[in-house]
């Protein structure tokens, strides 16, 4: 019986404020828009992002038109907010009409070019990998042209790369990838940064996924010190690296720190999401998990109930994740021997 996969891995510009007096007010400037919307989007601020984003969108259709590349470049921030806010479903028709509008106001190797495909291939990955690895391979590529080979966008672009490998099971050439990527960041950003963290969760993920947890936790646990010195104590990326520590411990066995780590996680996504927002079910299911494994029937079925009601008022609503969720619930509920309460749930999953 499968509950819960450690299921939130992975997953990712810093705009100042300029002293000198603008052409435009805050207000009016689609770039300086655009800009606002990634510094929102880095501070985890994803409902602020989506405001200053949708108001880009519309100030780059006014003052350049449809066709502009800062047009593009703002559907494109939008898209990514709105994949934060696990609103998939809108965020990929976006990116292709960015894709199409950049490339042909840019060209087909411009460094903005490359930032939108490889936001499209990161969006498409899961419904079509041989179009996400076209699209990254060819964003790595005019990266490597342009800012040369030990770049931070060419870590990124790694980075995104190997985890269309990953996700593949291919995990010798994902290891190259996540590799090089860390040996860049860690040259380019230091060792104390949020680019080298994501770099170790990289290598974590990996670690996890050939067996070798011990290697994975202390990756894992490297990541969530470095995250905790250089981000806000409830932005999402800790939540992310304590739910990954919490993976490789329970694969440990070390049940009695899994507990604290996933609480923690849970709460903090909680709070910067909202009670009722999709990306609360999945650290709900991995609590809930544990408490099943731990026989705590009673204390995972609400969580169980939770998750499942969260996934039915969204768009994964009839969707395999739904049928993962019912199918938890209704092993919870056999687990209670409350058989005549498990069975219409077993028949809906």
């Amino acid at each position: 019986m499968r509950y819960w996969p450690i299921r939130w891995l992975l997953l990712l510009t810093m705009a100042g404020w300029s002293t000198a007096a603008p052409a435009q007010t805050f207000s009016d400037n689609p770039e300086t828009l655009i800009a606002e919307a990634r510094r929102l989007r880095d501070a985890a601020r994803f409902e602020s992002a989506l405001d200053v984003a949708t108001r880009a969108v519309t100030r780059a259709a006014q003052m350049h038109g449809e066709s502009h590349a800062s047009f593009g470049l703002a559907l494109e921030v939008r898209a990514r907010v709105l994949r934060d806010l696990d609103r998939h479903r809108e965020a990929v028709p976006l990116l292709r009409r960015a894709v199409t509008i950049v490339e042909h106001a840019r060209g087909p190797d411009h460094a903005d070019l490359a930032l939108v495909q490889r936001s499209l291939g990161q969006a498409v990955q899961n419904a079509d990998r041989a179009e996400a690895e076209r699209l990254l391979t060819r964003s790595l590529a005019i990266r490597e042209a342009r800012f040369g080979p030990d770049s931070g966008e060419v870590a990124e672009s790694l980075a995104t790369l190997g985890n269309i490998r990953h996700n593949q099971g291919q995990l010798e050439d994902a290891e190259q990838l996540y590799q090089r990527s860390l040996d860049i960041r860690q040259r380019v950003n230091g060792t104390q940064s949020r680019e080298y963290a994501l770099a170790l969760t990289n290598i974590g993920s990996l670690r996890n996924a050939q067996g070798r947890y011990a290697e994975a936790a202390a990756q894992f646990r490297e990541a969530l010190a470095v995250r905790e010195g250089v981000l806000d104590a409830s932005h999402p990326d800790i939540a992310q690296s304590l739910s990954n520590l919490a993976s490789a411990q329970l694969s440990l066995a070390l049940y009695r720190e899994v507990e604290p780590l996933l609480k923690r996680a849970l709460a903090i996504t909680e709070e910067t999401f909202g009670l009722s927002h999709t990306r609360v079910e999945s650290p709900l299911t991995n609590l809930a998990g544990l408490y099943e494994l731990q026989g705590r029937h009673r204390e995972a079925e609400p969580l169980f109930r939770r998750s499942v009601a969260l996934v039915e008022a969204t768009e994964r609503k009839d969707t395999n994740e739904h049928a993962f969720v019912l199918n938890n619930l209704a092993v919870s509920l056999h687990l209670q021997k409350r058989h005549d309460d498990a069975e219409p749930i077993y028949i809906h999953a």
